[in-house]
């Protein structure tokens, strides 16, 4: 009967030791782990923006529709509202006043691009930054309309009593140039849902217009005394019209995908 007892208290010895850290530890239910991974992948198709723009012509707004056909490419239309200048225009402010000499007209754009963007170096970066190269290539309307208010209609600003007119008096003169315009730019997409995003696009961009527009004043020939039957003057050297408008440009993007 002792051989028993002490065979059955070397057995619970050995075994109890086993059993009861089985009994106390309790394996963790898993939790879910957060994956990084591109709209398209998370569900979004289709997303709409608003456009920030920043190029040697002054500030522009737009907006941007995008059409997911992967995780890494998509189909974009940009439209924007904007301004084209020459790039050799100087700006003279007064308290009351701002005056750039020898301007002719004023201009705004109105370009529609259509385009395709590419996802890069995908398989090194992390999917919530994500780099692009985009083309993009469209229409690109202008409004044309005088700069100054041509009191004695002779095509030219007299500077002594003709004013520079306000950004919306002289529309009723204006006329519309139809042009193209192209786009090369570098992106970085950032976030992972779709719901929302946020892009900084930064290349080049260009207009051309076939016609050209005047933007500046072109050449004239001022009076500078009459004698008899000849007139005696000189020729003012001024601008040709101008057919192509290239500039470095910034864009930044935010929208919400569905």
């Amino acid at each position: 009967m002792k051989k028993q007892l002490f065979s059955f208290i070397f057995f619970l010895g050995l075994t109890f030791p086993q059993i009861l850290p089985a009994q106390l530890w309790v394996e963790p239910e898993l939790g879910e782990v957060k994956q990084n991974g591109t709209p398209y992948e998370k569900g979004a198709r289709k997303g709409i923006g608003f456009e920030l723009i920043l190029n040697d012509f002054g500030f522009s707004i737009g907006s941007q529709f995008r059409y997911l056909i992967s995780s890494s490419q998509e189909y974009t239309i940009d439209f924007g509202i904007g301004s084209l200048r020459d790039v050799s225009e100087q700006t003279f402010t007064t308290y009351f006043s701002e005056i750039i000499p020898n301007k002719y007209n004023r201009v705004l754009n109105f370009p529609l691009l259509f385009g395709f963007k590419q996802r890069v170096l995908g398989s090194y970066i992390q999917d919530n930054l994500r780099f692009t190269v985009q083309g993009s290539i469209g229409p690109s309307p202008a409004f044309v309309y005088p700069y100054f208010i041509d009191a004695n209609g002779n095509g030219f600003r007299d500077s002594n009593f003709e004013p520079v007119s306000d950004a919306l008096s002289e529309w009723g003169k204006g006329t519309f140039k139809f042009g193209a315009a192209s786009e090369i730019m570098l992106g970085m997409d950032f976030g992972q849902d779709n719901k929302g995003f946020s892009s900084f696009r930064f290349g080049i961009v260009m207009h051309y217009f076939g016609s050209g527009i005047q933007i500046m004043e072109p050449n004239r020939f001022e009076i500078t005394r009459i004698v008899g039957n000849e007139i005696q003057g000189f020729i003012v050297p001024s601008a040709k019209p101008q057919k192509f408008f290239i500039s470095p440009q910034f864009n930044l993007v935010i929208g919400t995908f569905w």
